[in-house]
């Protein structure tokens, strides 16, 4: 099965992919967490469907660059992937030019020593970061979201587009109980359309789409919108562009 698993996933990963969600975090998620953590000095993030590493390292470059004394952060960024070859590849931290196409210069010289034509990822990001093998619809033991708790941030992005509609509610439930209180999920863009995440607040930016876990069960969102770019018949906050706060009893069509 591990054979046949690296033969059918797709490896397609480059760092800093998506530049409208990564700016969506650099703008309004991240500096939101690092406020609402500052006394705890701590950010829990995990990356399903993390392939070949240059997610979940994106993620701690940009705490690196946001956070001014990020080493007296205790922070973990986790890579979950069923493919075993690169979740190897994940751990070794070793890229090729390929995968710099949505970097910039400074960050790929500030964050990789090169040898050769090869980047290795410098030991400040590589430490932060950990991967495991695992697959996310797994119900037994081994699966990789059992032990995960009071995560700040989950990104699953470009993973339920080959999944069924049951898979994804499925997987959408583990997440949930998975984030903290307050804590964010990414998906790739109209992933959810099929959907019905009634559990989250949806959260409208300019530049993409974010899913929030209330900070109480007993509190619900009470608006109901149904839109062409949105999951069915979502309960929804929206968003203050500029500011990034919520918008109570505001409507969007």
């Amino acid at each position: 099965w591990g054979r046949v698993t690296t033969e059918i996933t797709n490896t397609e990963s480059f760092f800093f992919r998506d530049k409208g969600q990564f700016k969506l975090l650099k703008n309004h998620i991240f500096p939101e967490l690092i406020r609402r953590k500052s006394k705890s000095k701590t950010i829990r993030v995990c990356s399903a469907g993390c392939s070949t590493g240059e997610e979940p390292y994106s993620i701690a470059m940009l705490l690196n660059e946001l956070i001014p004394n990020f080493r007296d952060w205790d922070i973990i960024i986790l890579g979950i992937d069923i493919n075993m070859e690169a979740v190897k590849k994940a751990k070794a931290g070793v890229y090729r030019p390929w995968s710099f196409r949505g970097i910039d210069q400074d960050l790929q010289q500030r964050f990789f020593e090169r040898t050769n034509e090869q980047y290795h990822i410098s030991d400040d990001i590589k430490k932060i970061v950990r991967f495991q093998t695992g697959n996310l619809l797994d119900s037994s033991s081994l699966d990789p979201l059992s032990d995960i708790r009071d995560m700040d941030l989950i990104l699953c992005r470009n993973v339920f587009i080959y999944f069924s509609n049951s898979a994804v509610k499925t997987v959408l439930n583990k997440f949930y109980n998975a984030l903290s209180p307050l804590g964010y999920l990414l998906v790739g863009h109209a992933e959810l359309y099929s959907q019905n995440p009634n559990k989250f607040w949806i959260k409208m930016f300019e530049e993409s789409i974010a899913y929030q876990r209330p900070d109480h069960p007993s509190v619900a969102p009470t608006q109901t919108i149904s839109s062409i770019a949105l999951p069915r018949s979502p309960r929804l906050r929206t968003v203050d562009k500029d500011e990034g706060q919520p918008l109570d009893d505001s409507l969007v069509g």
